[in-house]
């Protein structure tokens, strides 16, 4: 029960930050991340094989492209914590404070879709 609180909160607020994301200076590639982000909230319980491996697949294609950003990002390591925590304002004052809320973002999808696929082999295990 609690889990799909969290769950749906998950999903509102990875639609609110694909909405966020139309002002952003490259907002293709992030309104689609996050829509699909929010989408894995509404597979996460299913029991059709197909939609599951589907579901499976996304959150794997999710978290690799994660991983795969924060690694690209972080690239320009010594400055990385300054920036995910120094953009505070809704305007983007520099490139650097972009990169590191793109950064937190791909990281929190990345756990995000990484807790879905524990819990999706967990709950495949118990059937």
């Amino acid at each position: 029960m609690w889990f799909r609180m969290v769950r749906t909160v998950m999903g509102l607020l990875f639609v609110l930050s694909a909405t966020v994301q139309i002002n952003d200076p490259d907002p293709l590639p992030w309104v689609g991340f996050y829509l699909l982000a929010g989408s894995t909230c509404l597979f996460d319980r299913t029991q059709n094989v197909i939609l599951l491996r589907f579901h499976v697949g996304l959150l794997l294609l999710l978290l690799a492209v994660a991983i795969s950003g924060v690694v690209i990002l972080a690239a320009d390591l010594g400055h990385l914590l300054d920036r995910l925590t120094s953009g505070i304002s809704a305007t983007m004052a520099t490139m650097s404070e972009e990169r590191g809320r793109e950064a937190g973002g791909l990281l929190i999808v990345g756990l995000w879709s990484l807790v879905l696929l524990i819990r999706s082999f967990h709950l495949r295990r118990l059937h």
